[in-house]
């Protein structure tokens, strides 16, 4: 399957090679990797630049691979910004597929401090998923107003205010957060998926305790789960979280050893295809997630 794969990206590289690029005479052309890339670059670019979400609706970032025609459309583009290649696997591949098109390439957590060890003590790797840490989230939105102001002069003054407004905007929120998991009956945030809260834990105060470790294919041992099982029932925690768009096989397999109910949390790297055509932005899905957390930690 990895020769396949393998093969496809090198035809691929080969029509990007041979494509016309198609320059976009009024606007920039950003496309993101993952939803939150997405919807940060879309509140600063505003009407000034056509934004694209490259991940499509309800499929996993860890999984999913491009199609060829992903890769020639975003030769295209006049910037690709993406997470990193722990969080999205084949955007290192495609970044190298279009280099030389005239495409900037922008890896987001290459920023001095969003790199950090996830302190669930069960896998000590990097945790990608930096936007649920908000404040993480502001000095990002703050990172594209000043990308896409230096690739459109024109538009630079929109793209900063843009930014600084949104920017404000995820402060307060991360400022909620802050006040609204400060008293809590739990402070263990027990997951059925993968440690994708490391940031977030970290954060606000919180300790994650995940089935499995960063990768969501790894498979949790008998011993493991057991422990987790009786940390539950030892500290009368009430709530397991389970992940939207992942399987909540776990979770469930965990509230029916416990007793413990089962609440979703979005990790917010995608949304499903209903909630796309709902048109929900990164700060519902966080305004989403402090409610859950609240009503599942028994905070006041």
């Amino acid at each position: 399957m990895q020769r396949y794969h393998n093969a496809i990206i090198a035809l691929t590289i080969s029509l990007v090679a041979i494509s016309p690029s198609v320059v976009c005479a009024d606007r920039l052309t950003v496309v993101a990797s993952v939803f939150p890339l997405f919807d940060f670059a879309r509140e600063v670019a505003g009407p000034a630049a056509d934004v694209r979400l490259l991940l499509p609706p309800g499929v996993d970032p860890h999984s999913w691979e491009p199609r060829p025609s992903d890769i020639v459309d975003l030769s295209q583009a006049d910037i690709f910004v993406y997470t990193s290649e722990r969080m999205e696997p084949w955007a290192g591949k495609i970044a190298r597929a279009v280099q030389g098109r005239g495409v900037a390439l922008v890896q987001a957590m290459d920023n001095p401090g969003f790199t950090s060890t996830v302190g669930s003590g069960q896998d000590h790797g990097e945790d990608p998923h930096f936007w649920l840490d908000l404040s993480l989230s502001a000095r990002t939105v703050e990172m594209i107003g000043s990308l896409l102001a230096s690739q459109d002069p024109e538009n630079r003054d929109s793209y900063i205010a843009n930014a600084r407004a949104h920017a404000r905007r995820l402060e307060q929120l991360d400022q909620d957060f802050m006040i609204g998991l400060k008293e809590c009956g739990s402070r263990r945030l027990v997951t059925g998926g993968h440690a994708a809260f490391g940031h977030l834990a970290r954060r606000y105060g919180i300790e994650q305790l995940s089935v499995y470790g960063l990768s969501p294919d790894a498979e949790p041992t008998p011993r493991h789960l057991a422990g987790i099982v009786n940390v539950v029932k030892d500290n009368k925690i009430h709530t397991i979280f389970s992940e939207e768009l992942l399987n909540p096989r776990m979770a469930q397999v965990l509230s029916q050893e416990t007793g413990a109910k089962v609440m979703v949390l979005n990790p917010g790297a995608n949304l499903s295809a209903a909630q796309w055509r709902e048109g929900l932005t990164f700060l519902e899905i966080m305004g989403r997630n402090l409610k859950t957390l609240r009503e599942g930690l028994e905070c006041d």
